[in-house]
């Protein structure tokens, strides 16, 4: 019912994110950045974790992010179950902080599960995942794989499923030239479409167009 508008998207700063960008860790690491809760594919993440350090494959986690410490505590024990031991929640840092800390690791997830807020809306940390030139492992949601898929830049899974998580990851570690070129395919999609320059001329365009003549 609104007849002048315009959907800005809230799109990482990609010349900023490109000076975050360096050499990979020796060890293939996981990373997150962002709220860090079961509903966002914590625990899940743990369990496809889990289950390829029990079949040989011991990967590293790097989550960064707030939590609860009721979740926190809940993280704790299910790494116990599972022993994981090369974990490192840093809790919340700022962003620039942050974003260094995941730049060199292998695969950027955001594993969310199917709620109505996250199933209708892009999650930031992709984009900014894409720009530092990471492969990108998130839920198959259709507005997700559109971009996933249409860029060749990941994988996308059933977040509920800790078996296709732990094949993904296992498929990324595997493949390191696979995985290199889709965070490249990724990085010049961030490049090219998905940045907030690209956001930013569309709202001031809708602001022009308000003005009157």
């Amino acid at each position: 019912w609104v007849r002048q508008h315009a959907t800005v998207l809230n799109m990482p700063d990609v010349a900023r994110l490109a000076g975050y960008r360096t050499a990979r860790r020796d060890k293939f690491t996981v990373a997150y950045i962002g709220g860090v809760g079961a509903t966002r594919g914590s625990l899940t993440l743990l369990d496809a974790l889990g289950a390829l350090h029990a079949s040989g494959l011991d990967l590293a986690y790097e989550c960064v992010g707030p939590v609860t410490p009721q979740h926190s505590a809940q993280i704790q024990e299910r790494m116990s179950a599972l022993q994981l031991r090369d974990v490192n929640l840093s809790g919340r840092l700022p962003s620039d902080q942050g974003l260094r800390r995941i730049a060199d690791c292998h695969v950027g997830v955001a594993l969310l599960k199917k709620r109505p807020n996250y199933y209708e809306s892009y999650p930031t940390k992709m984009f900014e995942y894409m720009a530092l030139g990471l492969p990108v492992l998130v839920s198959d949601f259709p507005l997700y794989r559109a971009v996933v898929e249409g860029e060749g830049c990941g994988i996308c899974v059933d977040p509920d499923d800790p078996g296709a998580i732990a094949a993904a990851l296992r498929l990324l570690h595997d493949a390191p030239d696979l995985a290199a070129a889709m965070g490249e395919r990724g990085r010049c999609a961030a490049q090219e479409r998905y940045n907030w320059a690209v956001e930013g001329q569309k709202l001031v365009a809708f602001y022009e167009g308000l003005l009157p003549g």
